[in-house]
């Protein structure tokens, strides 16, 4: 804490600027978010001795500094009541024990995510998700020629997504001006062999994105900061941005029979059924209504004794007891806690992303446009992927610290106020 005068003359009261700032973040405080970042980033042998021992470091951090991380938990509630509901289903789940398991440590990784925010500065993050990233290339390098097979996660759309936070977190670097030269230049072919990977798994939907991702990210860094130096030059973008999708969407609709989105799927190797998430989405919203209010319960539905999850097994060819999903997190939602636990997923997923789009204009660095990024491409696969029903997750770890810090921001730059004080 700090006072600096800046009236003091005459009769009048003189004023003095207080600024407040928490200490930083130790060290070790910033590995063990890396180290955080590389487990849910990948699984290797020994795996859980690490995951568990950094879970518990975290809750003891939480309490802690509880100054900083209750009031930030407070803020972020919305994103409670689905854990919180998920845990009390093991009153009517098939399987009590895993879904009170499951709901306990979505509520955990609710505490850590609060606890990374308030404790280590955007910049580091992203710092800890790159060096997560450098070390998950290393081990894919092993099996690089089984990528379109998932090579070490056994699934391509995994592969390629790991791949992709890998490519936005290089970039974020690279093009940011305030990070170590070093650093910024190392970046580049780690982003350049990560987009490679990403391009050998063979997903079309992670190729798309990373696209995106990547003409977003240049973007930002390469029209959107210099646009700031002429008055208005945004405003009129985002105008002239907005008349143009408008003109876009009235052309696709009066089109009658219109071929382009099944042309634009066949260009990358897809057709109008998704491969067969369509299929998908029917079965989940058909089981949903067989307890339409609260669900199954957590893990009520992918079991081996369970056989319309084993029939969508067989239709999709994969083994006897293999645990699937409906690729729809909306959907895998509302099969396991009914439309009350979709409700509110989806109220926490607007928050989320409101809050991502503030953060950015708050700041719009690369740091910010690295989680603004990031929590796109995760809301979008929201649709097509059961990402938001994993837990100790790498993308939900980007999702919701893409609002979190935010919050937390103000433990690390400080907070200004003007105090009056009575003359002498």
């Amino acid at each position: 804490m700090s006072t600096v005068t800046i009236n003091a003359s005459g009769d009048m009261p003189a004023y003095a600027v207080l600024r407040t700032r928490t200490k930083p973040a130790a060290w070790w405080e910033k590995v063990l978010a890396a180290v955080w970042c590389l487990v849910t980033f990948v699984q290797f042998p020994g795996n859980e001795l690490v995951l568990y021992p950094s879970a518990l470091i975290f809750l003891l951090l939480f309490v802690l500094h509880k100054d900083e991380t209750v009031p930030v938990a407070l803020r972020c509630w919305i994103l409670l009541p689905v854990p919180i509901l998920g845990a009390l289903s093991f009153g009517w789940s098939p399987a009590p024990s895993e879904a009170l398991r499951l709901g306990l440590m979505m509520i955990l990784h609710f505490i850590i995510i609060v606890t990374i925010a308030c404790r280590i500065t955007r910049q580091d993050i992203v710092r800890g998700f790159f060096a997560a990233g450098v070390i998950t290339l290393a081990i894919a390098a092993s099996s690089i020629d089984q990528a379109y097979a998932g090579g070490i996660y056994g699934s391509k759309n995994f592969f390629a997504n790991r791949m992709l936070i890998i490519v936005i977190s290089g970039l974020a670097i690279a093009l940011n001006p305030k990070e170590l030269p070093l650093l910024r230049l190392f970046a580049i072919p780690v982003t350049v062999t990560a987009f490679v990977f990403n391009v050998m798994a063979e997903s079309a939907t992670s190729l798309i994105f990373g696209l995106f991702s990547i003409a977003l990210l240049f973007s930002l860094w390469a029209f959107w900061q210099p646009m700031k130096r002429i008055r208005h030059l945004r405003s009129m973008f985002l105008i002239v941005l907005f008349a143009m999708g408008c003109i876009g969407a009235i052309v696709y609709l009066a089109i009658p029979n219109n071929p382009l989105v099944k042309e634009f799927l066949e260009a990358f190797g897809k057709d109008s059924t998704l491969t067969n998430r369509t299929l998908f989405w029917e079965a989940g919203n058909r089981i949903a209504q067989e307890r339409p209010l609260f669900g199954l319960g957590f893990e009520g539905f992918w079991r081996p004794e369970t056989g319309a999850a084993q029939t969508i097994n067989e239709l999709d060819f994969k083994p006897f007891g293999t645990r699937h999903s409906f690729h729809n997190s909306y959907i895998e939602m509302k099969v396991a806690l009914g439309y009350v636990g979709m409700i509110l997923l989806i109220a926490a997923v607007i928050w989320t992303y409101a809050r991502s789009i503030y953060n950015w204009l708050q700041s719009q660095d690369m740091a910010t446009s690295f989680f603004l990024t990031g929590a796109t491409i995760v809301l979008l696969s929201t649709f097509t992927e059961s990402t938001l029903m994993a837990t100790f997750d790498t993308m939900i770890l980007i999702f919701y610290l893409s609002a979190a810090t935010g919050f937390g921001a103000k433990y690390h730059d400080g907070e200004t106020t003007l105090v009056a004080l009575r003359p002498l």
